[in-house]
């Protein structure tokens, strides 16, 4: 792990110093971030009742109160030519450190761009694949009214689902054609190609021992299957970017060649290996401000193909398909304030087959409401009350209530 720290910190050093090298060359070099700091008062009640399984019945609580630097993004763009440019991101979540240690430290973007007109585009690189709009602006968190974000987009609560079965995590292919019409819309349509799910990547380290894929890889990180993500998208955005919408599609497989713990599962309850499973996921987002009301929504809807797993007489009844809706309402006062409300949704019927009504198959709601205030352009002060829940069901009560206070900033 020790070595591990020390090459993402090399990494970041050769990058910056290779960044300032081109800045000596060309005065282009444009370089912005976003930050976001915030403290959270969190209070926890979990709750596993008694069942055949669970000879006595489990309460868990805890309260806690934590400041953390949530999250950084360093953006660097740099022209290559006229046509074409470079762009890296670099992000630190949750008072990264490796002292501590604490927190993580990614690169979400790496790509090149080239423009064959101002219609058609293409990038190569590691990229935020184009399914709906948040996936894109998840880490511009200075724009959006809340400070923790929706469960499938946030770091803080990326424990409480599985978020790569949900939507793709990247893509390192992509073409982008626009095409106006009416009078101030633009039509996008993109296709993109990258990896099959994380959960397929090569895991092992130097001097490690890993399965014979592992063993064979090139690097920590290499896909070990041939399976590749394909996407596409179709959207719409008007000029003044008060109406945006689109239509998204992924196909790729789902790793269940190992035995998999439900989210809130009980004891000894986990899935059966079922294979690598064809996968299709079809996503909605609509956005859009009128006179002091914004609104965002999206809908995701995980769909597998269960023919061959059902040929098995004990998975007759097998359904791995998931769903994830999620809507925010902002009021803006004036200028400077305004109040939100948000909630979200979803379920996974993954384990219905082995038992019904499970925790997970249940759902997980989460409802949200805060305020801010813009002293400045670049900066807000927000508030932001959260509460999560799993929907009653024979097995659980979980409940995470959390208030935080922060600033996010544009620099």
């Amino acid at each position: 792990m020790r070595n591990l720290h020390k090459k993402l910190i090399l990494l970041l050093i050769g990058t910056l110093i290779s960044l300032q090298a081109f800045a000596q060359e060309d005065d282009e070099l444009y370089v912005f971030g976003f930050a976001q700091v915030l403290m959270s008062a969190k209070f926890f009640d979990f709750t596993i009742y008694e069942s055949e399984t669970i000879p006595v019945e489990i309460v868990d609580k805890s309260r806690s109160t934590s400041f953390t630097l949530h999250q950084v993004n360093l953006f660097f763009q740099k022209p290559i030519t006229e046509r074409s440019m470079f762009f890296l991101s670099l992000e630190a979540s949750g008072s990264y450190s490796t002292s501590v240690p604490s927190g993580n430290f990614q690169i979400p973007e790496g790509w090149i761009s080239y423009r064959f007109s101002d219609q058609l585009e293409v990038k190569a690189g590691l990229l935020l694949p184009k399914f709906n709009n948040l996936t894109e602006i998840k880490n511009r968190l200075p724009l959006f009214p809340y400070l923790i974000r929706p469960v499938l987009y946030e770091t803080m609560l990326n424990h409480l689902v599985r978020v790569e079965d949900y939507k793709p995590q990247n893509a390192y292919f992509q073409l982008t054609a626009n095409k106006y019409f009416f009078s101030d819309k633009t039509m996008e349509i993109a296709f993109y190609v990258g990896n099959a799910e994380n959960s397929f990547l090569a895991k092992s380290q130097e001097n490690d021992f890993g399965t014979a894929e592992e063993n064979s890889a090139l690097y920590r990180g290499e896909n070990l299957n041939t399976a590749l993500l394909f996407g596409s998208r179709i959207g719409i955005i008007n000029d003044y970017q008060t109406f945006k919408t689109g239509i998204s599609f992924t196909y790729d497989e789902d790793n269940k060649t190992i035995e998999e713990n439900s989210i809130f599962r009980l004891p000894t309850f986990t899935t059966p290996v079922l294979g690598e499973v064809k996968r299709y996921r079809v996503g909605y987002d609509l956005s859009f401000a009128y006179k002091k009301v914004v609104f965002e929504g999206e809908y995701m809807g995980i769909f597998h193909n269960h023919k061959e797993i059902r040929k098995t007489p004990a998975f007759q009844n097998a359904n791995l398909n998931k769903r994830f809706l999620y809507g925010n309402i902002t009021y803006n006062f004036n200028d400077e304030f305004y109040a939100f409300g948000y909630t979200s949704f979803n379920s996974d019927q993954t384990y219905e087959f082995i038992k019904n009504n499970t925790p997970s198959a249940a759902g997980i709601q989460i409802y949200s409401l805060g305020g801010g205030w813009k002293p400045f352009n670049n900066t807000s002060i927000k508030a932001q009350y959260l509460f999560t829940k799993a929907n009653e069901n024979d097995h659980l009560d979980y409940r995470l209530n959390i208030l935080s206070f922060g600033i996010s900033t544009i620099f």
